[in-house]
C-alpha cells in the first residue's frame, strides 16, 4: 500500500515537471516569433533610401557650386592676361640699303642726278621711299676710283657739293659708308702708282661732320650711324678745294 503511494506520487511529479517544462517553451517562442513580428524592416529600408537620396542630391548640388565658383574666378583673369600681352608687342624697324658704288644706274651727271637718282633708289625699295633728290656739284661718274668702276661723289675739285633727300616716310636713323676722294694713276717717269688723294675730305651729315682725311697719303673707308627721325637728309662736303667724298652706300631705318 505504501509502495503504491509513492509510485502515485512520483508519476504525478513526473507529468507536473513535463507540463511545466512544455509551457515554458512555448512561452519562450512566443516571445521570440512576437519580436520578430514587431520589427519592420521595409520601413527601416525606406528611411535609409530617403537618407541616402537626400545627402546625394546635397552633395551634388555642393559640388556643382563650388565648381561652378572655381571655373568663373579663373577664367576673367587669364583673359586680362592675353590682352595686355597683346597690347604691348612690338613693331619691328624696316631696312633698306641702297649701293653707290657700281650702281645699276650707271654713271649719272650733276644735270639728271637729281631725276635719276630717285627713281634708281625707288626702283631698289620697290616703292616710292624718296619723293625728290636735290643736288649742287654732284655726280657718279665713269673710271673713279679706277677704270671700269662707278661711285656717288659728293663735291667738285674746287667748289662744296651738297645732296638733299626728302623721304616720303620718317627716317629713324642712317648708316653711311663714306670714304676720301681718290683716282691714283701711274706715275710713267717713275712707274710708281701716285694715290691722288684730295688731302681735305669731310662729309658733312646734316650738322655733323666726318673725317675723311687720308692717312700716309692712303684714302680712309668709315662707316657712320647716325639717328635722325626725320623725312630729310642732307649730305655735303668742307668747303676747301680737294675737300670731296665718296658715298658708297647708305642704310635706311624706317
Amino acid at each position: 500500500m505504501k509502495l503504491s503511494k509513492i509510485t502515485l506520487l512520483l508519476v504525478s511529479a513526473t507529468m507536473l515537471t513535463a507540463c511545466s517544462f512544455s509551457f515554458e517553451k512555448h512561452e519562450s517562442h512566443s516571445e521570440f516569433y512576437t519580436h520578430f513580428e514587431t520589427r519592420d524592416p521595409i520601413s527601416s529600408s525606406d528611411v535609409s533610401s530617403s537618407q541616402l537620396t537626400t545627402s546625394s542630391a546635397t552633395t551634388t548640388s555642393s559640388i556643382t557650386s563650388s565648381s561652378s565658383a572655381t571655373t568663373t574666378s579663373s577664367v576673367a583673369p587669364t583673359s586680362s592676361s592675353v590682352t595686355t600681352t597683346s597690347s604691348t608687342t612690338p613693331v619691328a624697324d624696316n631696312e633698306l640699303t641702297v649701293g653707290f658704288y657700281n650702281p645699276s644706274c650707271g654713271s649719272l651727271s650733276k644735270e639728271v642726278l637729281d631725276t635719276k637718282l630717285a627713281e634708281y633708289i625707288n626702283q631698289v625699295a620697290g616703292t616710292t621711299f624718296v619723293s625728290a633728290i636735290k643736288n649742287t656739284s654732284c655726280q657718279i661718274s665713269n673710271d673713279i676710283p679706277t677704270k671700269g668702276e662707278k661711285v656717288l661723289i659728293i663735291g667738285a675739285s674746287s667748289s662744296q657739293g651738297s645732296l638733299e633727300f626728302t623721304f616720303a616716310n620718317t627716317i629713324k636713323a642712317i648708316t653711311i659708308t663714306a670714304q676720301t676722294y681718290h683716282k691714283p694713276y701711274v706715275d710713267y717717269s717713275t712707274g710708281e702708282t701716285v694715290p691722288n688723294v684730295d688731302s681735305y675730305s669731310v662729309l658733312y651729315v646734316n650738322n655733323h661732320s666726318v673725317d675723311l682725311k687720308p692717312t700716309d697719303n692712303q684714302p680712309v673707308e668709315k662707316e657712320y650711324t647716325e639717328a635722325i627721325d626725320s623725312k630729310s637728309l642732307k649730305l655735303t662736303n668742307a668747303v676747301e678745294d680737294k675737300s670731296r667724298v665718296f658715298i658708297k652706300s647708305i642704310k635706311f631705318v624706317y
